[in-house]
């Protein structure tokens, strides 16, 4: 097994921000919530409300308050936008996805005496994140190249001799070597290394992300004197990601004597699953006024992890190709914990609600030596939970919605929503030196309509959000960067029937 350092040295030639390990701990920290159109129309505000399932999944103390069982199911269509700015270039791709954010089943037991009034158990799932984008950039870099990244690891300390690149770094610098990028300084001095340019060359890049998080949920609540609900849940979380990075150079201006280009092609597929418990309290003030509380522990996910890397590089008296071998690493990594706490404003013609939570994101770490029986593992674990210490932050996320009821019917109703959310940045400072807004708003509308054993909800929600991924990073010169600014577009359908 080849351990991580040389693993995820891959990753650092590629267009992550710091390294992928502290992205990626802070990436599955993500608790946006998904779920049914009812709460999303709302923002998801939804953390002392009544009778809906990804509620449940906010605080499941709001399962307590439901008085007939349920079942019920969600559909989406998704459309994710990406806007790339690289230089003065700008470039926007774009793709959709059918799925089901949604399906749950809820059942209910009545008590007329004592203090309990329902006792309720609900098994279902709802979707949390989303990690679909495409993006592409093309601009000049003038004053450097990826192969200085090469050459940097290369060259440190006593250098590398030229007859280990391929068996030491078989997914990094076996590229440039392999790809007749890199020479000897000399025939003498064969430990260290020149590039055969050091920048004027046109890069391109296309970088395709695939996958999702979904939280599959067994939860319990309870009702007490219709005053004080109480929930408690098993989340048993999964996930898939996958991201393949297409990074080329085209040497236009004739630069070097022979060279056309190189492509570099890496590859990373992850899947995981996990645990979680959380808990949850409903007060009933009075017959307008609602507080809530609940707390999600940290979560331990188990990841397999694949990777690969590639290069293709053209000159006018050949072409050179080279393939990696597949890696694989197993790690276990743990995501912080959560307090939400809530605050409802309840009135037989409409309802406001917000919800506010606290996440501690430098809280994340990793157990890399989990599986592995070399020590640099544990050593280079130790370095990275102490960069997601040194570079995140805690920070407060709000939801705000609100329901207005604006008509009835004999045997029902119909609900005009709104909804706003802000998920901060968890990064303590911009890890780049474009400017970004790493945090993530949310705008939300819908309508549903209630009838005594049915029930329909529509909700259309957009959030934004922008990154800077710095193409590759050295130490003496500045770092090429692309800006991405994600707008993720929804429409959701959840159809209910109560019985």
């Amino acid at each position: 097994m080849k351990t991580l350092i040389t693993a995820f040295s891959m990753i650092l030639v590629s267009n992550l921000m710091l390294a992928q390990t502290a992205t990626e701990a802070i990436r599955y920290s993500n608790n946006e919530i998904g779920g049914t159109a009812r709460a999303n129309s709302m923002g998801n505000a939804f953390g002392a409300l009544a009778a809906d399932f990804t509620g449940v999944n906010i605080n499941p103390a709001i399962l307590g308050t439901y008085r007939s069982s349920e079942i019920g199911i969600t559909v989406g269509i998704h459309s994710f936008k990406t806007s790339s700015y690289f230089n003065d270039n700008s470039i926007n791709n774009g793709t959709q996805r059918f799925n089901l954010p949604n399906m749950h089943m809820v059942t209910t037991a009545e008590f007329n005496d004592g203090p309990l009034k329902y006792s309720n158990w609900s098994i279902g799932y709802n979707k949390r994140n989303y990690y679909h984008s495409r993006s592409s950039f093309i601009g000049k870099i003038e004053n450097s190249s990826i192969i200085d990244q090469f050459l940097t690891d290369l060259n440190q300390g006593d250098g590398t001799s030229w007859d280990n690149i391929v068996s030491d770094h078989p997914f990094t610098n076996a590229l440039a070597w392999e790809g007749y990028l890199i020479n000897n300084v000399s025939d003498i001095d064969t430990n260290h290394f020149v590039g055969i340019y050091d920048g004027g060359a046109e890069a391109a890049g296309i970088r395709t992300v695939k996958g999702s998080q979904s939280d599959f949920l067994i939860s319990y609540g309870a009702n007490f004197y219709n005053k004080i609900f109480l929930g408690l849940s098993l989340g048993i979380p999964s996930l898939r990601y996958n991201y393949v990075n297409v990074y080329s150079e085209r040497d236009q201006e004739e630069l070097v004597d022979d060279f056309i280009d190189f492509t570099i092609t890496e590859e990373v597929s992850s899947i995981a699953s996990g645990i979680y418990v959380q808990a949850g309290l409903i007060y009933q003030v009075n017959p307008f006024i609602r507080l809530g509380s609940s707390y999600k522990t940290s979560t331990a996910f188990y990841f397999e992890d694949e990777y690969e890397s590639g290069i293709v590089s053209n000159f006018e008296s050949g072409n050179y190709s080279y393939d990696s071998p597949e890696g694989r690493f197993d790690y276990v990594l743990y995501t912080p914990s959560k307090w939400t706490n809530s605050f409802a404003f309840i009135h037989p013609k409409g309802l406001i609600s917000v919800d506010v939570d606290w996440i501690d994101y430098s809280t994340a770490n990793y157990d890399l030596g989990n599986n592995s029986s070399n020590p640099d593992d544990w050593f280079y674990g130790m370095s990275v939970n102490n960069q997601i210490n040194a570079n995140f932050r805690s920070v407060f996320n709000y939801r705000l919605g609100g329901e207005l009821r604006i008509a009835e019917f004999d045997d029902g109703y119909q609900s005009l929503r709104m909804g706003l959310a802000y998920y901060a940045s968890p990064y303590d400072a911009a890890p780049s030196t474009l400017s970004a807004d790493y945090a993530k708003t949310v705008y939300a509308i819908g309508t549903g309509f209630r009838y005594e054993y049915f029930f329909i909800d529509l909700a259309l929600s957009t959030s934004y959000t922008e990154s800077v991924n710095d193409l590759y990073e050295l130490e003496t010169k500045l770092n090429p960067s692309v800006k991405r600014v994600f707008e993720h577009s929804q429409a959701l359908l959840t159809i209910g029937w109560r019985y």
